[in-house]
């Protein structure tokens, strides 16, 4: 039954626009208008990926993965 009363209402929260802070990825602003310049050029996320990772661009967890652009991208929205 509390399993259930805390899904309900996390639910609710997430319908509402709420974001965990855990899901906030921490990228330095500098990557960050990297990320998005690069995606107002027209690449694609996985180019944008190959590119920081070919061009050594560090990563919170070594390598960087489309998943990552993707939610940098709808963070600087």
């Amino acid at each position: 039954m509390i399993g259930q009363r805390t899904s309900e209402a996390l639910q609710v929260k997430i319908a509402a626009v709420w974001t965990s802070p855990s899901w906030k990825v921490r990228v330095p602003r500098a990557i960050l208008r990297r990320i998005v310049e690069m995606a107002e050029a027209g690449l694609s996320q996985r180019a944008i990926v190959d590119r920081l990772n070919a061009d050594g661009v560090p990563a919170g967890g070594g390598r960087w993965h489309r998943g990552t652009v993707i939610r940098v991208l709808r963070q600087a929205a």
